[in-house]
């Protein structure tokens, strides 16, 4: 992956991102055999399906979340490690993304750009009499808690389910009553935006749920990446969507035992849940420690 940026005056920048074949193959085959080892379809018994069939009906939605994962966690370390002080999130620029052919057949590199905007360089004098008392977080049971169910979900197992709860992974065919949407994609309901999965919560391998894509997921751009369709596009949708389910997947957590306690610190490291536990609280004061020195030092 290749990601470079063109200057285009002193406070905006075009950032190009070249993604080669190389860099999302690797993803798109280790998420193939991960679906045919938990998707339920009719005819073929769990953890049976054979990897083509999962690359003909969801691999369009496969290659395309790929991508526009790595695009996410490549772009975000970018702008972490520059030198430059970009100010906002970086804006997909149209053109890039228009018409986009996901064909998992058809292996292609791929090319995005963003515009970004940066701050100024500027020298501030700073009176070194000046006093600044430094932050200090502290870390409390609460965080401790969901830090620990993170880590069960985390190193759980995953399942295949015929009934929908929240928390769960579905897997079905999106179309629209006009006939111009027909997609295979995956819905994880901890993405969707408050009170959305209760549509879902119930529901069995087989049904059909509609839906409003507007107001599907917390962040409005991931249903558009996962239809593969334009923003102007999706903007101008009318009505609701429908999925028909054709896949439960579950994320079991795994208990608080030696088994997590050895997957998370290395084996043998942590005997019991209360070294376990503070082992998890000094981890999490470390982090805290670092966003400190961040902001602090910001």
């Amino acid at each position: 992956m290749e990601i470079t940026l063109d200057k285009i005056d002193k406070t905006e920048g075009l950032i190009k991102v070249k993604l080669k074949q190389d860099d999302y193959q690797p993803g798109v085959k280790q998420k193939i055999k991960e679906y045919s080892k938990k998707a339920n379809i009719k005819g073929f018994r769990p953890g049976k399906v054979p990897p083509q069939l999962i690359k003909e009906l969801y691999g369009k939605s496969i290659l395309a979340e790929e991508i526009n994962q790595l695009l996410s966690d490549k772009l975000n370390a970018y702008l972490r490690e520059s030198d430059l002080q970009f100010l906002g999130e970086p804006m997909p620029k149209e053109e890039s993304f228009e018409n986009l052919d996901f064909s998992i057949d058809q292996a292609k590199d791929f090319e995005f750009e963003y515009n970004v905007g940066f701050a100024e360089e500027f020298e501030l004098k700073i009176d070194q009499k000046l006093k600044v008392e430094k932050p200090t977080i502290k870390v409390d049971k609460k965080v401790i808690d969901e830090t620990v169910e993170n880590l069960q979900r985390q190193f759980g197992e995953l399942s295949n389910e015929e009934v929908a709860q929240a928390k769960d992974m579905i897997y079905g065919k999106v179309t629209s009553k006009d006939g111009e949407i027909d997609k295979e994609i995956n819905i994880d309901m901890n993405d969707l935006e408050k009170g959305v999965d209760k549509k879902f919560i119930g529901k069995k391998v087989g049904d059909a749920v509609e839906f409003d894509p507007k107001k599907l997921y917390v962040d409005s751009h991931k249903l558009h990446h996962q239809l593969n369709i334009s923003h102007d596009d999706f903007d101008k949708l009318k009505g609701k969507l429908t999925i028909t389910i054709g896949g439960i997947s579950r994320t079991n957590p795994i208990p608080v035992d030696q088994k997590l306690f050895d997957k998370t610190f290395g084996e043998g490291k942590v005997k019991t849940e209360e070294e376990f536990r503070k082992k998890v609280e000094e981890a999490v004061s470390e982090n805290y420690k670092r966003e400190e020195e961040q902001y602090f030092n910001y």
